[in-house]
């Protein structure tokens, strides 16, 4: 396991015993935490979304007054945005969920890496290597 700081009398400080608490509970884990259901429902999910995405960055590509006078002359346009804005609630709620599972899977990993005694470098090798650090940038840099 990779080395930690310990308090300034060489004891471990309470945030490592529960570091090693969570990770003797994963250690002891016999199942795993999503079923392979579970893994094709949330591909199809997120397959499946691209409707409401698209509704939702358009909505937000295009001046709001523009689109505020559009509901506001037609009924059929008010009702169809009402229904899609309640679909985007909904979907967001999931993909907050999904954004958690992937948080979870990423604290895990890192976790496994304190086995190895080399861990900072190779978590240091793969963040250079890792394709989301160009995502970011790309992503960061839209505003």
């Amino acid at each position: 396991m990779a080395t930690r700081k310990h308090s300034s009398k060489g004891r471990p400080t309470s945030g490592d015993k529960k570091l090693m608490a969570v990770i003797k509970d994963l250690e002891s884990q016999k199942r795993a935490d999503l079923t392979d259901a579970h893994v094709d429902a949330i591909e199809a999910f997120i397959s499946d979304s691209g409707r409401e995405r698209r509704a939702a960055l358009a909505f937000l590509a295009r001046p709001y007054p523009e689109m505020a006078k559009g509901i506001e002359m037609d009924r059929d346009l008010a009702l169809a945005f009402a229904e899609v804005s309640a679909a985007i609630s909904w979907k967001a709620d999931r993909y907050r969920e999904v954004a958690d599972l992937m948080e979870k899977a990423a604290l895990r990993m890192r976790l496994a890496l304190t086995v190895r005694g080399d861990c900072d470098v190779i978590v240091a090798e793969g963040e250079r290597m890792s394709i989301a650090e160009g995502e970011m940038r790309a992503w960061v840099s839209h505003g």
